[in-house]
């Protein structure tokens, strides 16, 4: 039983899904070919372009889809896309951990390609050996992925012992901070940048490591893993496959003739271009929409509090997930009781910090925010005004564009309150901040997650012949 009365049949204007998947394939070109960093304009005008793609649904009502199995195809096409770009792009560099790494990484990710084109190609053998491994991987393909995907993320912490970033030591050392009994938001973390790096992020030469700038429940979840495993990252690694658990589940129970769809989609979110980026350098944005997912999945199985507990963990992960609110207020079944179950959740995170030392807190995890500046290798605008122009965009300029933009967004939802309609919504206005000003590889990791999400919700309520699966 669904949540929403009108979530168990598809949406008048359903079709929306392809511009889901359009919109997705055009930002995996757009933020990956360069590895998600700023070197060149067209890079913010085809995340742009997704943008608008993106957008179009909410101008105009479009003819109803007849033929379902060309948006199976498309899905298909982005899959393929997506693991052709994860294969070039999200490699460990050889420069940087040497040979070996770099040559166990090429061969792990050539036999998840000779396992991909099973979902593609249908083999007819008759010598009988040769027909019974056929036969074997058709069948085991999906685990085989999975093992792969598995193995590479172990890869990841093995060869890469010290990223040179300071997420990593600020996550790590916010964990050893708290384990010694010290309090992370006020300790000093390694500081693995140059002068040069310092100045360009931190407009400070001398710049130090001291600030903790995530929410505490991040903190918490990385406490645990360090004390198991050594490497907070580990955390990642279960945040990866516990997202791609949930969209396994969402696909197929919504329709169990689904089975493949729901292995893709679940693959998609192993192989996501810099997916193994993401991991190395600890951005904790998998953490936030493991329990997004999670909260979202409940929601749609009509659990009545265990959803909103779920999102209150998410947004005591990062401050991001605080754009997420506005827009989930107006949920159809929302009320006052949910709405204190999401707010207490996040309170028992942060109020024994705010009592430790409340200035410490909202130094680090929100004024330091506000201070920092918009690094060069953002694709965003904000990089094209200051490297072309020698322009920093005013918040005068900006923000009467995001609040007209909120507004647009609250009317179409208010039309039409449905779970996918408020994600839709949500997408729109992160992507929109992000592609103003600070468009990180983080941040478009999370779009692209959202992205996955949206896809998943909708293809749950296609009904697939089996027998048309395979091209």
């Amino acid at each position: 039983m669904f949540n929403d009365n009108k979530q168990n049949t598809p949406h008048k204007d359903n079709n929306r899904i392809i511009y889901f998947t359009i919109a997705l394939i055009i930002i995996l070109v757009g933020h990956t070919l360069l590895r998600g960093m700023y070197e060149y304009p067209v890079q913010v005008y085809i995340l742009a372009l997704a943008w608008l793609i993106l957008f179009l649904p909410f101008l105009k009502r479009y003819a109803i889809i007849k033929n379902n199995i060309e948006v199976i195809h498309l899905i298909k096409i982005a899959f393929l896309i997506n693991i052709i770009l994860f294969f070039h792009y999200d490699m460990i560099e050889e420069a940087t951990f040497g040979k070996i790494a770099f040559s166990d990484f090429f061969h792990f990710k050539f036999l998840a390609i000779l396992f991909f084109i099973f979902y593609y190609v249908k083999f007819e053998v008759r010598w009988s050996p040769l027909k019974k491994i056929i036969k074997h991987i058709y069948k085991y393909k999906f685990i085989y992925l999975l093992t792969i995907a598995f193995i590479l993320r172990l890869g990841v912490m093995a060869y890469s012992t010290g990223p040179w970033i300071d997420v990593y030591w600020a996550i790590g050392g916010g964990a050893e901070s708290l384990m010694q009994g010290e309090n992370p938001y006020s300790a000093e973390f390694l500081n693995p940048y140059p002068k040069e790096a310092c100045l360009e992020i931190y407009n400070d030469a001398d710049c130090k490591n001291d600030k903790y700038a995530y929410m505490p429940a991040t903190l918490i979840f990385s406490v645990l893993f360090r004390f198991l495993f050594s490497d907070p990252r580990v955390i990642l690694m279960y945040c990866f496959f516990g997202m791609s658990l949930i969209i396994y589940s969402i696909v197929k129970n919504g329709n169990r003739e689904n089975k493949e769809m729901a292995e893709i989609l679940a693959l998609f979110v192993l192989y996501l271009p810099l997916n193994l980026l993401v991991m190395e350098k600890t951005w904790v944005e998998p953490l936030s929409l493991l329990f997004f997912y999670l909260a979202i999945y409940l929601y749609i199985y009509n659990f009545k509090y265990l959803p909103y507990i779920a999102f209150g963990i998410s947004l005591a992960t990062k401050q991001t997930m605080f754009a997420f609110v506005p827009f989930l207020l107006f949920l159809k079944d929302i009320n006052i009781k949910k709405i204190i179950v999401s707010t207490v959740t996040v309170l028992i995170f942060v109020i024994p910090f705010l009592l430790w030392n409340f200035w410490d807190f909202v130094s680090d995890v929100f004024l330091h925010q506000l201070q920092m500046n918009d690094a060069l290798h953002s694709i965003s605008f904000m990089t094209i005004s200051k490297i072309h122009f020698n322009y920093i965009i005013p918040p005068t300029v900006y923000l009467p564009i995001l609040l007209a933009l909120f507004c647009f967004l609250m009317y179409q939802i208010n039309k039409n309150r449905d779970i996918v309609t408020i994600i839709h919504s949500i997408t729109l206005f992160l992507f929109a901040l992000f592609l103003i000003k600070r468009g990180f590889v983080n941040y478009y990791y999370l779009i692209q997650g959202l992205l996955i999400l949206l896809v998943s919700l909708e293809v749950r309520l296609i009904k697939i012949d089996p027998s048309q699966t395979n091209t």
